[in-house]
C-alpha cells in the first residue's frame, strides 16, 4: 500500500530531498564518467588487440591537440593544466561536493546569502 503525503514523515521536505539527493548523485556522475571511459576504451582497445593501448590514446591526444591549434580560444588553453585529460587541481573534488553540502544546507536553513 503506497503512503500518502499525508502519512509520509517529511511530505512538504520530500521534493526537496529528492532534487538535492539529485544534485549530489550528478556531480558524483560527473566525476567519475570520465576515468570510466578511459577505462573501458582502454579495455577495449587491449581485447581488440590494437596494439599499444597508451600510444593510441596519446596519438588520439595529439591529434585533438592539433585540431584544436586551430582555434584561437581553444589554442590559448591548450598549455594549461586543465588541457591535460582528466585533470583538475588538487581536492577539486573534496571542494565542489563540500560546496555542494554547504549550499544544501543552507537551503535547508533558508540562508541563500
Amino acid at each position: 500500500m503506497p503512503l500518502s503525503p499525508a502519512r509520509t514523515r517529511f511530505p512538504a521536505r520530500a521534493p526537496a530531498a529528492d532534487r538535492a539527493a539529485a544534485a549530489v548523485f550528478t556531480f558524483v556522475l560527473g566525476n567519475v564518467l570520465g576515468p570510466a571511459a578511459t577505462a573501458s576504451l582502454t579495455r577495449k582497445l587491449r581485447r581488440e588487440g590494437s596494439g599499444d593501448v597508451e600510444q593510441a590514446i596519446g596519438e588520439a591526444q595529439a591529434e585533438a591537440r592539433e585540431i584544436a591549434a586551430q582555434f584561437p580560444r581553444l589554442r590559448a588553453r591548450l598549455d594549461t593544466h586543465s588541457a591535460d585529460y582528466g585533470a583538475a587541481p588538487d581536492n577539486t573534488f573534496q571542494i565542489g561536493l563540500q560546496a555542494i553540502l554547504d549550499g544544501l544546507e543552507a537551503l535547508q536553513h533558508g540562508s541563500t546569502q
